[in-house]
């Protein structure tokens, strides 16, 4: 780092998906009155909250799983039981499933799960999990009402439409809307961790990636091996410094969407 300021390269490797973040770091907190960073209004920390979140359940997917997993939906026949039953129930499933998955000779199980209350009460319970049943068998296994199996999907952005999903939140503060309690993994779940590096870019190649962030053969340079999915760039006008998102996904990737 030099001088007070560099620009932080940070890098998330998730399977076949690589993420970037381009952004100034400080070596104190004494700064000119220009770049003084003032607290983010509530409104915009809890948007950057659940933009995290659903990063975070992204990049677990994405390091995880394959396009030979499911993405399961599990429903109750008839009344639906209380949120706590619909945890127990979960649970045991997933320990049914397992025994079955080991009787098959397999022996590397995961999952992501997260249980969704809706407006008139009824819980049902959403679940990405390692494939190797059938269908039928996976049906067999649940035994309280209707499964919606789906090979797990990916696109150009990872599964980032199913990680919003598993982490929105009310529609509104009294209540009305669905309403999640939070994601939760197998223990044997990767989760990613940044590299960073403080020396790649400078503030002048930063504000030229960010004024080129449409410029995918350039962006593609940088990291050779990937196709650039996006590039979000940020100015901040308080600081007068860019900030920049990228999403890359590997050359060899299979997608489906």
């Amino acid at each position: 780092m030099r001088g007070n300021m560099a620009y932080r390269e940070q890098r998330f490797v998730s399977g076949d998906y690589l993420d970037v973040n381009i952004y100034p770091v400080f070596r104190s907190r004494r700064q000119t009155k220009r770049s003084i960073v003032r607290k983010p209004t509530k409104a915009v920390q809890q948007a950057l909250n659940r933009r995290n979140r659903a990063r975070e359940v992204n990049h677990v997917i994405c390091a995880n799983f394959s396009n030979a997993d499911y993405y399961l939906t599990l429903t109750y026949a008839g009344i639906p039981p209380s949120e706590e039953q619909a945890r127990r129930d979960v649970e045991n499933f997933l320990k049914r499933y397992a025994r079955a998955f080991a009787k098959k000779g397999q022996t590397v199980f995961k999952y992501v799960k997260t249980i969704e209350t809706g407006r008139n009460g009824r819980a049902h319970i959403h679940l990405v999990l390692t494939g190797g049943l059938s269908p039928k068998e996976v049906q067999a296994l649940w035994g309280r009402g209707y499964i919606d199996c789906k090979p797990l999907m990916f696109s150009t952005q990872g599964v980032a439409g199913l990680a919003r999903y598993f982490t929105k939140e009310p529609r509104n503060e009294a209540g009305s809307g669905s309403r999640r309690k939070s994601w939760s993994c197998s223990r044997n779940c990767i989760h990613p961790e940044p590299k960073t590096n403080d020396y790649k870019y400078s503030k002048k190649r930063a504000a030229e990636l960010a004024r080129e962030s449409e410029n995918a053969r350039l962006l593609e340079k940088l990291y050779p091996d990937y196709i650039c999915a996006e590039c979000k760039p940020f100015y901040n006008d308080q600081t007068g410094l860019y900030y920049l998102a990228m999403r890359f996904y590997k050359k060899t990737a299979r997608l489906d969407i």
